[in-house]
């Protein structure tokens, strides 16, 4: 398992989390404004599978049998987690069969999130794990997101995200059961080297 503090170290050295102000308060920063930055930062394959087991261990009790990944690099995401989740459900003599597909969410060329050619047939009356690398991206609604799941016939039971820069999501959504991240911004704002 991957500690907050190593995740939220890696981030910012990587220049993934920028600080773009902050004023420091004890026990909080309410004036962090914190920024996800777009990059394709899955250079390290083991501090991604530790991310993906992370986030497969978060959802393992959603019995997901297909992992969605979100844009670019959604795949990668998609991959490891279905990987560390066929791992855990192989590891329980109750569960019928360990197979967990992976499939990807994407943008059209008009700016519409659709599954990748091919992939609704994986979907269909399956269980679907969403996964991404922060959860409050603005090109990918989470209402939007499930959307396109309902739409090819799966039941969103989770959306996981290696970070989550804002505190609270006001959108209302109908059938998601769960939504969790790696780190949060109270680890953000916890680990974070003023």
């Amino acid at each position: 398992m991957i500690s907050e503090k190593k995740t939220v170290s890696v981030l910012r050295k990587s220049g993934i989390l920028e600080i773009k102000q902050y004023r420091i308060v004890p026990h909080s920063a309410p004036n962090l404004e914190i920024q996800f930055v777009k990059k394709l930062f899955y250079l390290d394959p083991r501090i991604t599978s530790r991310w993906c087991n992370e986030l497969a261990r978060l959802f393992v009790k959603e019995d997901a049998r297909v992992v969605a990944g979100l844009g670019d690099t959604g795949l990668t995401l998609a991959q490891w987690t279905a990987i560390h989740l066929m791992n855990f459900y192989q590891s329980d003599s109750k569960r019928p069969s360990n197979d967990v597909q992976n499939v990807t969410i994407v943008l059209d060329a008009s700016k519409r999130l659709v599954l990748s050619p091919g992939d609704a047939k994986y979907i269909r009356g399956k269980l679907v794990l969403v996964v991404t690398d922060c959860i409050d991206d603005p090109e990918f609604p989470i209402q939007e997101i499930e959307k396109v799941v309902q739409s090819a016939g799966g039941i969103m039971v989770g959306l996981g995200s290696i970070v989550r820069t804002v505190e609270n999501l006001t959108e209302d959504l109908d059938n998601v059961a769960k939504i969790n991240s790696v780190v949060d911004r109270a680890a953000i704002e916890k680990y974070l080297e003023y």
